[in-house]
């Protein structure tokens, strides 16, 4: 008879505690210190939610742009090449030889993935580098992959974006 009302104690407790949770916001405090606290910032800036509750919308950091890169900057060249590995982990070494037709230089990032058979990103790595002009340019990286995740990996490819 105890064991069944001791399930049943159990059981409400846990589930009401499910319906305590509220949201957590990291807010700047005087002296450049950060605080947390369970009610919005005081302060005008937006409050960063790190823990959201139930229902709660979540907003993330702020996205920094990036644009493709413009049509004079070409890709020649994608290197991949699986290196030995562990059981539990892959690597894979690659390279991007980029070709600049522009006349100025462009800060950009080379971003590398590995995508699944049906087009979907399973991993990716990326580096930045000054895409010069006039010149071909190299960006070099390794892709750490898990068994998994390598499993699954059946395709590789390479995007250009340029920095603002």
């Amino acid at each position: 008879m105890r064991t069944p009302l001791l399930t049943i104690t159990l059981t409400l407790t846990l589930s009401l505690a499910g319906l305590a949770s509220a949201d957590i916001f990291q807010c700047p405090a005087p002296g450049g210190k950060t605080i947390y606290q369970d009610a919005p910032c005081a302060a005008a800036d937006e409050p960063a939610i790190i823990s959201p509750g139930p229902g709660s919308r979540y907003v993330g950091p702020p996205v920094v742009p990036q644009a493709k890169a413009p049509d004079c900057i070409e890709i020649i060249r994608i290197d991949a090449k699986r290196v030995p590995s562990t059981r539990f982990n892959e690597e894979i070494a690659w390279k991007v030889l980029i070709n600049n037709r522009c006349t100025t230089s462009f800060p950009s990032r080379v971003r590398f993935q590995a995508l699944d058979d049906q087009g979907y990103e399973v991993a990716f790595d990326s580096t930045t580098l000054v895409i010069s002009p006039g010149e071909e340019n190299v960006a070099t990286s390794s892709l750490f992959l898990t068994r998994a995740q390598s499993d699954r990996a059946y395709r590789t490819k390479a995007i250009v974006y340029t920095q603002p």
